[in-house]
């Protein structure tokens, strides 16, 4: 039996997998959680989980973030990242994070236990609704909706593939894009972006800049709010898509 721990923070979709994962005799589904946050302190005080499936979008850390600490702290631990959509810088910053696989809810029944089954198997798992366009966008290509056509509007790069400039004065002065106005980051939002990128939770921001919990929460907030993003996956993914961490000097995050 794979001791597993749930963590979505829809009740109902929690019990459906309880009921779907029981149904194979395979999977003992030790406790069920409804954020991040709760799987951690779980996590801390039962070390005998072996598999995490883990909502993507969730109030409060979220699941790139949750599982990127999951893996720090438990890497024998397999983590699949449950979605119900099908964004794919979503996907790869999933994949740098440490997830072991990522499927799609719509997908069905047969196509979790397919996901299941390989990542307990020890391999990993992408869903074939999304692998494409993973694939493509680990290339460096940009991303295309399902069929082809014109780049999807969660696409953040800005035209043109040079890393965002940092000025003399440590600030970063974005590119204009469609829908997107240029704006001006400070030294300490620039720093703060960057660890937003590298997956840190507002705990560990705060304690590389030296200051608290608080105060680092309200950096993440005024760098969402000045890029125009409602979640701190999406500055990660554009962070990521524009090589600004590219363009810190070397040693430097």
């Amino acid at each position: 039996m794979i001791r597993t721990l749930i963590t979505d923070d829809h009740r109902a979709l929690r019990e459906t997998l309880v009921e779907q994962l029981e149904m194979t005799g395979q999977f003992e589904v030790m406790e069920q959680c409804a954020s991040a946050e709760e799987a951690l302190v779980y996590l801390t005080k039962n070390d005998n989980v072996e598999l995490v499936l883990l909502d993507l979008w969730m109030d409060g850390m979220g699941g790139i973030e949750g599982c990127r600490e999951i893996k720090s702290r438990w890497p024998q631990i397999r983590v699949l990242v449950l979605t119900s959509n099908q964004e794919h810088q979503a996907v790869v910053s999933c994949l740098l994070a440490g997830a072991d696989g990522y499927v799609v809810k719509k997908s069905g029944r047969r196509e979790l236990l397919r996901a299941l089954d390989r990542v307990v198997s020890g391999s990993k798992f992408l869903d074939p609704e999304v692998t494409d366009s993973v694939l493509r966008q680990l290339r460096g290509e940009a991303p295309l909706p399902p069929g082809g056509g014109e780049p999807a509007t969660h696409d953040f790069r800005p035209s043109g593939s040079d890393p965002l400039p940092i000025l003399p004065d440590g600030s970063t002065r974005t590119p204009a894009s469609p829908g997107r106005p240029q704006v001006l980051l400070s030294q300490r939002e620039g720093e703060t972006l960057d660890l937003i990128a590298a997956g840190l939770t507002n705990r560990a921001i705060g304690e590389q800049l030296g200051v608290s919990e608080k105060t680092a929460r309200n950096y993440v907030g005024r760098v969402l709010e000045k890029l125009g993003f409602q979640r701190r996956a999406e500055a990660a993914a554009w962070a990521g898509s524009t090589g600004r961490l590219a363009a810190r000097p070397p040693g430097q995050i």
